[in-house]
């Protein structure tokens, strides 16, 4: 049985400073189109305990490399951030000479260049909620289903705002102020996406009611997914042959497969996350005013199922560009 830990709001928030999915085996999800979603973030599983600390954040931190093998969206683990610049990596020494200060590289090959800095995935197990029920999605058969969400630190920086805006309303004593995984006592996230396309995608985060887990534990308790096995570092010799185009191995960023929508309600009931007084403040802040609509008091067209806005037509550098750069 995988063991659970709680998470440290410290913890947290020291990883996000100082921050390889395995195909098939876990079911991976992400907001994909403008709407509101709801999710209760699962206990860390005790691989994630910093053994510095002996504490666990709600997240595992990864950073990444992305869309690095030619004509392909691979996805490398960066060694060089993960170890504060310690160790090497391939990727980052075709770029570094491009970003550097005293560089005199143009401002388009900067601009390429930079396209392939790291950047963070944070992974959690999460619980996607049923805004209808305030319970946990089914799937058909009626089962529970465990999914690994991994955002970027936006989202993250958002959560641990709020977590401790909770702690200011509530007060440090209380044991629910900032635990937000626990299974009985942990609350609600609720996570509204609006706009499409890399450039205008936003996101907002609050937080909702306590929401006990403890009559679902069957469902979640031993298929927490393992996540620092997800995105695991490679050697010099793959990260090079990736870069050659030579390897064959498979694509690794399980967030490029389509993503599973949230629920979305055919009536109107009550809101089964209604906020409690003690986050009304929290609410407040980090949501847009609300009117009449679905079940969370949303309009219509911010449901998951509506049609979204036209995409940025603004270009991403491609690997091969920057390919004919360094070749050039």
């Amino acid at each position: 049985m995988v063991k659970y830990v709680e998470s440290d709001l410290g913890q947290s928030a020291s990883t996000r400073e100082d921050q390889a999915a395995l195909t098939g085996k876990y079911t991976f999800w992400k907001p994909e189109t403008p709407g509101t979603y709801y999710y209760r973030t699962l206990p860390p599983v005790e691989s994630m305990v910093n053994p510095n600390t002996g504490k666990a954040a709600f997240y595992w931190g990864v950073p990444l490399h992305f869309g690095i093998a030619p004509g392909r969206k691979t996805t490398v683990f960066c060694p060089r951030r993960a170890s504060k610049g310690e160790m090497p990596c391939a990727v980052c020494d075709l770029w570094l000479p491009y970003v550097k200060k005293d560089s005199t590289y143009t401002a388009e090959e900067k601009a390429v260049a930079k396209s392939f800095l790291p950047n963070w995935r944070n992974y959690m197990n999460i619980l996607l909620l049923d805004p209808k029920t305030g319970e946990p999605v089914r799937e058909e058969d009626g089962s529970i289903k465990v999914r690994v969400f991994g955002p970027g630190t936006d989202i993250i920086d958002k959560t641990l705002a709020a977590l401790e805006e909770l702690a200011e309303d509530l007060g440090e004593d209380r044991p629910n102020a900032k635990n937000l995984t626990d299974p009985k006592i942990g609350r609600v996230v609720r996570l509204k996406r609006t706009g499409v396309g890399r450039d205008n995608t936003e996101y907002e985060v609050s937080l909702k009611k306590v929401l006990d887990l403890t009559p679902f534990t069957e469902w979640w308790e031993d298929n927490l997914a393992e996540l620092p096995e997800i995105n695991p570092a490679k050697t010099s010799e793959e990260i090079q042959a990736l870069l050659a185009g030579s390897s064959t191995a498979p694509i690794t960023d399980a967030f490029e497969k389509k993503a599973v929508s949230a629920p979305t309600a055919a009536t109107k009931p009550a809101d089964a996350f209604a906020d409690d007084e003690a986050v009304e403040a929290i609410e407040a802040e980090f949501t847009v005013v609300e009117e009449a609509g679905n079940a969370f008091g949303d309009d219509e067209d911010d449901s998951p199922t509506a049609t979204p806005a036209k995409a940025s037509k603004t270009s991403k550098p491609t690997n091969e560009k920057l390919r004919a750069l360094l070749d050039g």
